[in-house]
């Protein structure tokens, strides 16, 4: 009998560690294939390091709105002259008479215009229309019309304006009047100045 007993007793350890072997591989299996099944437990994607965004294009620099001064034109000087030299001298005529075929130059001053500031620099904008009638108050046309229309950077509060009315001998002698009309181009604003010559044979 005792020999009958040793092979059943075996037979049952070898049995015994199988099924200690399924249960180990059951439990393993739970943990790593059933439970993140019914859980919804997912492996952590791995992390990808993010790329710093280069600047391509590079950004316009924000221009300042250029500051406003000024805004009320004004003629502080208005002169006939016989000439005017180009240090801007002017040889008055302060009776205003010419003998026809002489040149009459009118000298103006102006002041108080607006200026538009950028980058410490001052700018304006003038335009300038000369009207003169003859004796009788006709328009001359040849004496008439825009004579100037700029814009320029000026360093000072006041720049000097020279036109030249150039007669001739078939002229009517006699008294001419002359109005200048100076408009600030920034402001829409203008002046004007009156003049009167006389031309003699």
């Amino acid at each position: 009998m005792e020999q009958e007993i040793e092979p059943r007793k075996g037979k049952f350890v070898f049995i015994g560690i199988i099924l200690m072997l399924l249960i180990i591989g059951l439990s393993v299996s739970w943990f790593l294939i059933i439970k993140p099944a019914m859980t919804g437990e997912k492996a952590a994607a791995p992390v990808t390091p993010v790329t710093p965004m280069t600047l391509t294009t590079p950004i316009a620099p924000v221009t300042p709105t250029p500051k406003v001064a000024g805004g009320n034109l004004t003629i502080t000087e208005l002169k006939l002259c016989n000439n005017i030299d180009a240090n801007w001298n002017c040889n008055e005529n302060p009776t205003g008479t010419f003998k026809r075929g002489n040149s009459v130059w009118v000298y103006a001053k102006l002041t108080s215009f607006v200026t538009k500031i950028n980058e410490s620099k001052q700018k304006i904008g003038i335009a300038e229309n000369v009207f003169v009638l003859n004796p009788s108050g006709v328009p001359v046309p040849k004496f008439s019309g825009k004579v100037l229309d700029f814009e320029n950077y000026v360093t000072g509060g006041y720049i000097f304006i020279r036109n030249i009315i150039r007669t001739n001998e078939n002229d009517t002698p006699g008294n001419y009047l002359i109005t200048v009309v100076f408009t600030d181009k920034f402001s829409n604003k203008s002046v004007s100045g009156l003049k009167v010559f006389n031309l003699t044979k």
